[in-house]
């Protein structure tokens, strides 16, 4: 599992620590991945101001896309694309299309 954000590393660098995430975060500045994997993007600099470990921080984004979940085969084909919005029905959703790899 592998998650994608349009993020500077630096940003998830901070992000993956502070919510111990058990998987690796690629940064997507420029959109590209996004836009290949066809998810919806938008290219431009953006900052979130929050907070990590009780610290104010500004985050840095160089492209902002809404939560997607892709699954890739072994072969390299998206067997299953769908944009997030529940994030507890799409673990469902995920986990029966993982099933079906088997």
């Amino acid at each position: 599992m592998v998650g994608v954000s349009g993020d500077s590393v630096k940003t998830l660098e901070k992000f993956k620590k502070e919510h111990k995430l058990p998987y690796s975060l690629l940064s997507d500045e420029n959109g590209e991945l996004a836009k290949k994997l066809g998810v919806p993007v938008k290219v431009g600099s953006a900052t979130v101001k929050t907070k990590i470990a009780g610290e104010d921080v500004v985050l840095e984004r160089g492209a902002t896309t809404q939560r997607w979940t892709i699954i890739i085969d072994k072969n390299g084909k998206i067997v299953y694309r769908e944009q997030v919005k529940d994030t507890g029905g799409d673990a469902k959703k995920v986990l029966e299309a993982v099933e079906k790899l088997k």
